[in-house]
């Protein structure tokens, strides 16, 4: 699809700016038929949007940011919507980030979804109907407990929202009913994040231990340089040495 896309950016002290959009043609863009038939058909299509974000860091510790992105399609060939796009979100956010600890909040604003196509979509989605408008708050908060060594944690939907995400990936495989799924409840999640510099570093000083090296020595004869191997290589390995 041919598309042309202008840019606009800028930082002026504390704040910074940047708005982007696109334009794109396709004369051979395939759409899928999930409902009442399946099939695909070729047709004419144009898209276009507009992403926007802006930061501001108030004070060493604290910054603000904000978003918006909007896009809009149309099937040229039938003269209805292009499926499966996204309603217009914004986000505002509100971060604190000191030392190795950071923390922010988070609202999510998308507005209702009346521009469908229903039954028709991608590979792995269509149109199932209109979606309402909803916002949402998240937390979350981590501590970078050393280096290469992160632990993250949040709440996304704090005040326990019930909404619906308009693109829903899976719900064209054979077998899964045409409904449009809802969500609600608070959501708690937590994460180690490891680095692939910090995990490498950690394999290699486990190799290093007698009983390890001793146990690699007996099965294979491969010298594991710590600045020069390839984590993809050395990650079996250390799988079957544990």
């Amino acid at each position: 699809m041919p598309a042309c896309g202008p840019g606009f950016a800028m930082q002026r002290g504390r704040w910074s700016a940047q708005v982007s959009g696109f334009y794109g043609r396709s004369r051979d863009y395939l759409l899928f038929h999930w409902r009442p038939a399946i099939f695909v058909e070729n047709i004419d299509a144009r898209q276009f949007g507009l992403e926007a974000q802006a930061r501001a860091q108030i004070t060493p510790a604290w910054s603000a940011g904000a978003s918006l992105a909007w896009v809009r399609g149309f099937n040229l060939t039938r003269h209805t919507s292009l499926p499966q796009r996204p309603p217009l979100t914004a986000t505002l956010e509100a971060r604190y980030a000191q030392g190795g600890l950071s923390a922010g909040v988070k609202l999510l604003a998308a507005m209702r979804q009346k521009h469908i196509d229903y039954g028709t979509g991608g590979v792995d989605g269509f149109d199932q109907g209109p979606t309402p408008g909803h916002a949402t708050v998240s937390l979350d908060a981590s501590w970078q407990i050393q280096r290469g060594l992160t632990f993250s944690a949040g709440i996304d939907n704090l005040f326990n929202r019930q909404y619906s995400e308009h693109l829903s990936a899976g719900a064209a495989l054979a077998g899964v009913a045409a409904f449009i799924v809802f969500s609600g409840g608070p959501l708690a999640w937590f994460a180690w994040l490891l680095t692939e510099e910090a995990l490498l570093a950690g394999m290699i000083d486990f190799w290093q231990m007698n009983s390890a090296r001793s146990w690699m020595n007996s099965q294979i004869s491969i010298d594991f340089p710590r600045k020069s191997t390839n984590i993809n290589h050395v990650l079996p390995f250390y799988i079957a040495a544990v």
